[in-house]
């Protein structure tokens, strides 16, 4: 099973997955962060293009880089070699790119996917990003407008999880819930 825990900048997600793994067995679900994946292909090509002298970096963002979302799909293709191993991606699939070579592509290879997207107001995810320390705020702030139109726009049929006025455990509690209803999972109650 793969399951994509999706949302805008300042949503949540790494917040969630945060909680999440507290709960699954260590076996049971492998999490793969795009921001992670990200930085150690931007760290990679700021090495490359200081021996170069010519950057070839491309967007700021994961889902806004063509070169980061295609060496990320081979990433999560690698991991989806075992049948019986559960992934979750953790990405806010904000641009066409991502969702033609991520989700779509793995919805039509991989016949177990799930689709979550964290949801709140907009006045709240601003002032989650306003108050988070590891963000570009000024790009993050002015993105959210384009990136909560394009999920509402492209993804009418995935599980939405409202955060608003809730903790990150009810939150992570509910995404559990639904992985839970949808796969063969066991989690510790730590």
């Amino acid at each position: 099973m793969i399951i994509f825990l999706d949302g805008t900048y300042g949503i949540g997600k790494t917040s969630v997955v945060s909680e999440i793994k507290k709960k699954f067995v260590s076996d049971d679900l492998v999490f793969i962060n795009a921001d992670f994946w990200f930085r150690k292909m931007c760290d990679y090509k700021i090495h490359q293009a200081k021996k170069e002298a010519t950057p070839k970096i491309g967007g700021m963002f994961p889902q806004t880089n063509i070169t980061f979302i295609r060496s990320f799909q081979k990433r999560i293709a690698e991991k989806i070699k075992d049948e019986n191993m559960n992934i979750l991606v953790d990405m806010a699939l904000t641009s066409d790119d991502c969702k033609e070579l991520i989700l779509d592509y793995f919805t039509k290879i991989h016949r177990n996917v799930l689709h979550i997207i964290l949801i709140a107001e907009e006045d709240t995810i601003r002032r989650r990003i306003i108050h988070d320390v590891n963000r570009d705020k000024p790009q993050a702030l002015y993105e959210i407008k384009r990136n909560l139109d394009f999920l509402k726009d492209n993804y009418a049929n995935a599980q939405q999880i409202n955060t608003e006025n809730r903790t990150i455990v009810e939150v992570s509690q509910e995404v559990i819930e639904y992985i839970k209803c949808k796969g063969k999972f066991q989690y510790n109650l730590n």
